[in-house]
């Protein structure tokens, strides 16, 4: 099995810059403009020891759901998280479709994190320059033979992200090696 190197930098404040509006407790009251929030995260692998932990992934998704109800508003009841071994690939597709797609429309905020490893394998249908894609390793990231299985890419981020086209969307990648994980996605931009 090939080993996944600890490599996590915590990217919260790209999110308080991108977020549209701090809202006040009073002003939620007055105008509550409808959100959905999917925070995901992977501390232990199943693979571990051959994944290494990524301390703090877990204690960051559950903080980060604290953090945008008291600063921006959102509700407990618009926020999910899949933690641990809930955030399996097949999960995060899904749940992004359900809760952050087909639950939202335009002019709704939708709010994304993902905090553990991220890793490249190789490019399978040529639209990567470096030949690689970047990716999300969830809980049951796996190696085979040739590269890692179980895993989200930048490819079917992009497709996801494309989804979002009208809404206020700020995702926000806490993962090593997955630096242009949702760079080129259709409709999708970004700020600096």
């Amino acid at each position: 099995m090939k080993k996944i190197s600890v490599c996590v930098t915590f990217s919260l404040a790209l999110a308080i810059l991108l977020l549209p509006y701090p809202v006040s407790p009073r002003a939620q009251s007055a105008q509550h403009i409808k959100g959905r929030a999917l925070l995901v995260g992977v501390s232990q692998y199943q693979q571990h020891p051959a994944v290494k932990p990524t301390r703090g992934a877990e204690d960051d998704a559950k903080e980060t759901a604290t953090f945008i109800q008291q600063q921006y508003g959102f509700r407990q009841d618009e926020i999910h998280t899949l933690i641990g071994s809930q955030a399996t690939a097949a999960n995060i597709k899904a749940e992004f479709r359900r809760w952050l797609i087909e639950g939202t429309q335009p002019g709704d905020r939708v709010f994304f994190l993902y905090a553990g490893h991220g890793s490249r394998i190789k490019d399978t249908n040529g639209d990567e320059a470096d030949s690689y894609d970047e990716v999300l390793a969830p809980y049951d990231v796996n190696w085979r033979g040739d590269g890692f299985v179980n895993v989200v890419t930048d490819d079917e981020l992009g497709k996801l992200i494309g989804q979002l086209s009208g809404r206020l969307a700020v995702l926000v990648f806490d993962s090593c090696n997955s630096g242009t994980i949702s760079r080129g996605s259709p409709g999708a931009s970004s700020k600096t």
